[in-house]
C-alpha cells in the first residue's frame, strides 16, 4: 500500500490570527475613543468653572467578543445640557453664581428657568455625528491592516 501526504503550508500571521486582530481593532478603538473624548470635550460648553469639561472621560474595555470605548459625561449636569430641561425651580445659589459670573441678571435668570427651563445643547450627539465616520474608517482599517498581516 502507497502512502499519500498532503502538506499545507499556513502563513505565519494566521497562526496568531486572533491576536493580531485583536491587537489591531484595540488600538482603532482605543485611537476613535480618544477622538471622541476630546470632540466631546470640544464641543461641551464651558459654562462659568469649566468642570463639565474637566469631568469628561474615556475607556476601552475589551470584553470576551467585543471591544467597547466608553465617554463618560457626568450625569448632572450633561444630561441637563444635552437634553435641557423643562421649567423648574432650580436652586438659587448655583444659578445666581453662575449668572454673576456671566455678568446676567441673577434674578432674570432664576425667573427664566422656572418658566421656560433651559434650551438643549446636544452637544454629545454633535460629538458622536462629527466623529462616526472617521471612527468607522479607523477600525475598517484595522481589520484590513490585520488581514494583511495575517497573509504574511
Amino acid at each position: 500500500m502507497s502512502d499519500f501526504e498532503i502538506k499545507v503550508e499556513i502563513p505565519e500571521g494566521l497562526l496568531h490570527a486572533s491576536e493580531i486582530l485583536d491587537n489591531k481593532l484595540k488600538n482603532a478603538v482605543t485611537n476613535a475613543t480618544l477622538a471622541m473624548e476630546r470632540e466631546v470635550k470640544t464641543q461641551a460648553p464651558y459654562g462659568v468653572t469649566g468642570h463639565l469639561k474637566q469631568a469628561i472621560t474615556s475607556n476601552v474595555e475589551p470584553l470576551t467578543s467585543e471591544i467597547r470605548g466608553i465617554i463618560g459625561v457626568p450625569r448632572k449636569p450633561g444630561i441637563f445640557v444635552e437634553e435641557g430641561t423643562r421649567p423648574h425651580t432650580p436652586p438659587r445659589a448655583p444659578v445666581f453664581r453662575w449668572a454673576e459670573k456671566k455678568g446676567l441678571n441673577k434674578w432674570a435668570v432664576w425667573t427664566n428657568i422656572r418658566k421656560k427651563g433651559t434650551k438643549a445643547n446636544p452637544f454629545i450627539k454633535r460629538s458622536f455625528l462629527i466623529q462616526e465616520q472617521p471612527a468607522r474608517r479607523r477600525i475598517e482599517q484595522a481589520v484590513a491592516d490585520a488581514v494583511k498581516e495575517m497573509g504574511r
